[in-house]
C-alpha cells in the first residue's frame, strides 16, 4: 500500500468510524428506524445498508442492546486498523524532550524576562519532534550533534519579588550539542525500570510514535509508559502540541533557530543573521533561563555541513507528517 492508497485507507476507515458513532447515538435512545436515521441523523442509505450487512450481519431486528456491543467492537477494530495504518506513516519519527536543560548543559544563567531578573527556575526542558541526528565534528575535531526538528523550549520560572510563577515557551528547530552532554543525558537515571528503562530518564524522554509496530506485548508496555510521561507532563505537551500545529514560519530558511550548547554558543538559540536583526528591532530578545539569542547559525552550519534550505524540507516533513497523522497516535496516549 502506498502513500496515497494510505491516505485513502484511512479516510474510508474515518467514514465508517463517525456511521459507527452516528448509530451508536441513535441506537441509544432506541432509534432504528431506517427513515429516521436518514431523515433526522443523516445518514445516508447505502451506510445503513453497509452497517446491517457487514456489521449486524442482515440481522435487522435484532435488539439495541445487542447492537451497540457490536458497534463498540467494530469501532476498536477500526481504531486498531488506523493506528497501523498511522504508525507506518510516522515510522522513525521520535518526541524527545531534554528535561532540566540547564542544569544537563551545566549552566548556572538565570537570565531575566522582560526586563526583570530571574530569581528561581522551576522547570525547564527542551521538547522537539525528530527522527535523525548527525554527528559531525568542530573545528578543534570535538564531537558534536545536531537534532534536527519543530519544537519548544518551555521554562517556569518565579520572578524576583513575585509570587506567582511565569511560564513562557519559544519555538525552535533543533538542538545543538557536545555529544557528550547527549551521552550524560543518555546515561542519567530511569525513572522507570525493565526493558524500555532508557524510553524515561532524568534528562531524557523518548516518545516513539511508531511504538504500535512493537511486539504487542512491548508496545502495551510502551504505551504504559508513555501514557505516564504524557499526564507527569500534561500542561507542557499540551503547549508543544498546539506550538506544532501554529508553526508559521518554515516558509523560509531564515527562520529557522536552534537552541545550542556548544562552548561557543553555551546556553544560546542561534538565529540567523536575518532574524538576529528583526528580533532586534523588535526588542524581544529575553529567553528566561537562556543567555538569549546570537546570529550563528550560517556558521555552525557550514562547519557541520549541514544546509538550511535542507533543513527547511526535513522541519515541513516532520511537521506535516505528524499532524496528518502522528496526531492520532498521540490521542491514543493523552489522558483522557
Amino acid at each position: 500500500m502506498n502513500g496515497d492508497q494510505r491516505v485513502e485507507k484511512l479516510l474510508a476507515l474515518s467514514n465508517r468510524r463517525h456511521v459507527l458513532e452516528v448509530l451508536r447515538d441513535a441506537f441509544s435512545q432506541n432509534i432504528s428506524n431506517k427513515e429516521i436515521l436518514i431523515e433526522d441523523y443523516g445518514l445516508m442509505p447505502d451506510e445503513i445498508e453497509w452497517f446491517f450487512s457487514e456489521v449486524a450481519q442482515e440481522e435487522e431486528d435484532l435488539m439495541v442492546s445487542r447492537l451497540l456491543p457490536m458497534i463498540d467492537r467494530m469501532i476498536m477494530e477500526i481504531d486498531d486498523e488506523m493506528l497501523e495504518i498511522v504508525s507506518k506513516e510516522v515510522a522513525g519519527i521520535r518526541i524527545i524532550i531534554l528535561n532540566n536543560w540547564k542544569e544537563l548543559i551545566g549552566s548556572t544563567w538565570m537570565g531575566t524576562f522582560k526586563g526583570r531578573e530571574i530569581e528561581k527556575i522551576e522547570e525547564d526542558k527542551l521538547i522537539i519532534l525528530s527522527s535523525t541526528g548527525k554527528e559531525w565534528r568542530g573545528i578543534q575535531s570535538e564531537e558534536n550533534i545536531t537534532l534536527i526538528g519543530p519544537g519548544i523550549y518551555y521554562c517556569k520560572f518565579y520572578l524576583k519579588d513575585m509570587k506567582d510563577f511565569v511560564t513562557h515557551y519559544t519555538h525552535v528547530h533543533g538542538v545543538l550539542l557536545p555529544k557528550h552532554i547527549l551521552e550524560k543525558a543518555r546515561r542519567s537515571p530511569p525513572l522507570t525500570y525493565g526493558k524500555f528503562s532508557s524510553h524515561y530518564r532524568k534528562y531524557l524522554t523518548t516518545i516513539a510514535l511508531d511504538y504500535n509496530l512493537y511486539d504487542p506485548e512491548d508496545a502495551a508496555r510502551l504505551k504504559r509508559i508513555y501514557t505516564r510521561i504524557m499526564y507527569e507532563n500534561l500542561s507542557v505537551f499540551e503547549i508543544f502540541l498546539k506550538a506544532i500545529r501554529s508553526m508559521t514560519e518554515l516558509d523560509d530558511p531564515k527562520n529557522i533557530s536552534m537552541i545550542s550548547a556548544l562552548p561557543d554558543y553555551f546556553n544560546k538559540i542561534l538565529v540567523t543573521k536575518d532574524r538576529y536583526e528583526r528580533l532586534l528591532e523588535s526588542d524581544n530578545i529575553d529567553v528566561p533561563g537562556l543567555m538569549g539569542y546570537e546570529p550563528g547559525i550560517e556558521s555552525v552550519f557550514e562547519i557541520a555541513s549541514i544546509d538550511l534550505g535542507e533543513t527547511l524540507i526535513t522541519l515541513k516533513e516532520l511537521k506535516n507528517r505528524f499532524i496528518n497523522y502522528g496526531w492520532e497516535v498521540m490521542k491514543r496516549l493523552l489522558p483522557r
